[in-house]
């Protein structure tokens, strides 16, 4: 049974969410939410996705702090199973999550319960297979051990949906934070990072995971930072080989 409980503890004492959302409904059977992250002098925005299985229990994706108003919508909506930790970048509420929700299976991203010791995660990615693969598929983008993001394919909705992998940013009301977009080469466009392709160290293994997620079938992105795009894996391919030559290969 979920528990009422205050969020925020821990090594996410730096951080303030601010102006959460309620859950916006994307499709049939996958919602949004977003927040402000205030993380010492910068200010960006953040999405969490929650997804309904075919069983009816709940997938929550890169959690954001959930107050009590979240945390009534999200349990209107159904029971929560599964909760994701998509990278070793994107952990800052895990616990908070699986506080609310003690009865989920708390989701690790590869090497991230090194680095979160202080977390007991229940299952890693790459180790455990998830039940609820033939709903939602992921694959782990290799390469990069400092971020070790994995990326999903909701199939019912052909939606792709990542934490850093791409941007979308369209609109930054601080100076700052525009400045800071427009240096990773990111803003006003669907891109990839500079700082994500800096942090490649092995690139056969990331390009060779990357080839596999062009080859999904999807329309849209979601992503945890950006606006939402509407996107093939075709599309998706002219955005990542932009500026390079036979990197990836068209799905």
């Amino acid at each position: 049974m979920e528990k009422k409980i205050p969020a925020g503890s821990g090594k996410e004492k730096h951080l303030i969410m601010q102006k959460i959302t309620r859950l916006v409904s994307l499709s049939k059977d996958i919602w949004y939410t977003e927040s402000k992250l205030n993380w010492y002098f910068l200010t960006f925005g953040i999405r969490m996705v929650v997804v309904k299985l075919p069983g009816g229990g709940l997938w929550l994706h890169s959690p954001i702090q959930i107050d009590d108003g979240l945390y009534e919508e999200i349990v209107n909506l159904g029971n929560v199973e599964h909760i994701v930790a998509p990278s070793c970048l994107h952990h800052m509420y895990a616990q908070d999550a699986k506080n609310r929700f003690p009865g989920a299976t708390l989701w690790a991203a590869p090497g991230l319960e090194k680095k979160r010791s202080d977390i007991k995660f229940d299952a890693t990615f790459n180790k455990e297979e998830p039940s609820w693969r033939d709903s939602i598929d992921f694959e782990y983008i290799g390469g990069m051990p400092r971020i070790n993001e994995v990326v999903f394919l909701h199939k019912p909705t052909r939606t792709l949906i990542c934490s850093d992998f791409v941007f979308n940013i369209k609109e930054e009301d601080s100076m700052i934070m525009k400045i800071i977009w427009k240096l990773s080469g990111t803003y006003k466009k669907l891109g990839q990072s500079r700082e994500w392709r800096f942090m490649v160290s092995n690139v056969f293994d990331n390009v060779d995971s990357v080839n596999r997620v062009l080859k999904w079938e999807f329309d849209r992105i979601v992503m945890a930072h950006g606006d939402i795009a509407d996107c093939s894996a075709s599309e998706l391919f002219s955005v990542l080989n932009k500026g390079k030559t036979n990197f990836y290969t068209e799905s």
